[in-house]
């Protein structure tokens, strides 16, 4: 069910946007979009962070040409609930967020686990980018 929200979230952020629309018959469609001057930053958990919260908006993100950049606790690998892992590129601690075109932050079991809704850190960021009126998610 979580799985259906998060692409249904991010379908009705592309329509608003205007990369999915209607053609003539009502159908649905997403078109390709030129994302290739965007750079997105993702905030993920140390651990147990939604695998397909950030695997699925992350391919999409960067087959149509955005940078997407990966942001946790500190460098190195971060592994998802269902065994994904990634690389970790920043600590949230590091960010500019004038460096970033969007910000998105990713589910999962470990925003509880690792309290990060208390990590000052990651209030700050996401405070940062709202003031800045950067595209959060």
């Amino acid at each position: 069910m979580r799985y259906i929200a998060a692409i249904t979230g991010l379908v009705l952020c592309a329509w608003a946007s205007g990369c999915v629309t209607e053609d003539r018959d009502n159908n649905i469609r997403a078109d390709t979009m030129d994302l290739s001057n965007k750079t997105v930053l993702m905030v993920i958990a140390p651990s147990d962070f939604r695998d397909e919260e950030l695997f699925v908006p992350k391919e999409f993100l960067e087959e149509n040409g955005a940078k997407v950049v990966i942001a946790s606790e500190k460098r190195g690998t971060a592994n998802g609930m269902f065994g994904g892992v990634t690389s970790v590129d920043l600590p949230v601690s590091g960010i500019t967020i004038g460096d970033y075109d969007a910000v998105v932050f990713v589910g999962g079991s470990g925003v509880e686990s690792h309290r990060l809704y208390e990590d000052g850190a990651y209030l700050k960021l996401a405070a940062d980018a709202d003031g800045a009126e950067k595209i959060v998610g």
